[in-house]
């Protein structure tokens, strides 16, 4: 049997009506770069006395699910399912708002890879996303990781029908950061992470299938966190840090602003923008040596309410 390689493998997703209850995965997540999901029987080990030194029994625990996937983001696909809401409008171009919401809809994905002949899928149930970090660098791409919670797993043969976008991804020369109204100029990289804290509940009770698998989800208390280095130019973002603008000393009050990431791809009809309000400064760092310029970077989180919009050629991508 030939060896497996990465280069004959698919990803796809589909939107779950009920959470783990699988459907068809034939949606594209964008340039998917890496998926790995690992299962774990969570075997316990019995022992006894008078049993000897060894393990007596084993015995399987709860089946358990995590993953994660990188990819590439192309379009509005996969936000929904990030933040938890859509709206779409316009009309080529469309707009599509993706907002906040206390329910998170969940996913079937499916894995495949293999020659003619020799395909091996695994089709994951009930995944909910956990956290997504989106990360923006000079020379490379914006990415996103997913960290996601599944149900269970379904093995086979036949591979998800989906097709590679055949759009370019976003790149860092193409964004725009905006920090409490001004435009920062010479930010080298940005990262922030929306965190659903998402939890997957066994309990005591027989009606699961597997019986070992999940029997709830639930996502609690959302947080967002965030980084960014900045050449240093101004004095702007210390201040910000301080709490107000032309501050020079800590504030007893610090006052929230509004951070802004705007990718534009191709026209200003192909974009995508993520807008963080309420946002403070945790903390800031401006080291300085004889041979480097000064960077200063910053960590910030954001109390919410945030927000994705995508402008694309795309009617409706969740159909």
């Amino acid at each position: 049997m030939p060896i497996h390689a990465g280069f004959q493998g698919k990803v796809a997703a589909g939107e779950e009506v009920t959470w783990g209850a699988s459907v068809t995965a034939n949606k594209n997540l964008g340039l998917v770069q890496n998926i790995s999901f690992t299962p774990k029987n969570n075997i316990k080990r019995i022992r006894a006395i008078g049993g000897g030194r060894n393990v007596t029994r084993q015995v399987a625990g709860e089946f358990t699910l995590d993953g994660t996937i990188e990819f590439l983001p192309q379009g509005a696909y996969p936000w929904k399912y990030i933040l938890g809401d859509v709206a779409t409008s316009g009309g080529d171009p469309y707009t599509h708002s993706v907002t906040e919401a206390d329910v998170i809809p969940s996913l079937t994905v499916a894995e495949s890879h293999g020659g003619v002949g020799d395909k091996f899928t695994k089709t994951y149930d009930g995944v909910v996303i956990e956290s997504a970090t989106i990360s923006a660098s000079v020379g490379e791409a914006v990415s996103v990781t997913l960290n996601c919670l599944a149900r269970s797993v379904t093995t086979g043969v036949v591979e998800p029908t989906v097709s590679i976008p055949a759009t370019d991804p976003y790149m860092f020369y193409e964004g725009r950061l905006t920090v409490a109204g001004d435009v920062v100029a010479t930010v080298s990289s940005i990262e922030f992470t929306v965190a659903n804290n998402a939890e997957l509940l066994n309990f005591i009770n027989d009606q699961g299938t597997p019986k070992r698998a999940a029997l709830r989800n639930v996502v609690k208390a959302r947080d967002y966190d965030g980084t960014m280095e900045i050449a240093w130019e101004s004095a702007a973002l210390y201040e910000d840090f301080l709490g107000a603008s032309a501050a020079t000393v800590p504030q007893d009050s610090l006052a929230e602003i509004a951070i802004s990431l705007v990718f534009t791809r191709a026209t200003a009809t192909d974009t995508i923008t993520f807008a963080l309000a309420n946002c403070l400064f945790e903390d800031t760092n401006e080291p300085m040596a004889p041979e480097d310029i000064i960077n200063q970077s910053l960590t910030f989180i954001s109390k919410g309410v945030n927000s994705i919009t995508i402008v694309d050629g795309t009617e409706f991508p969740w159909a």
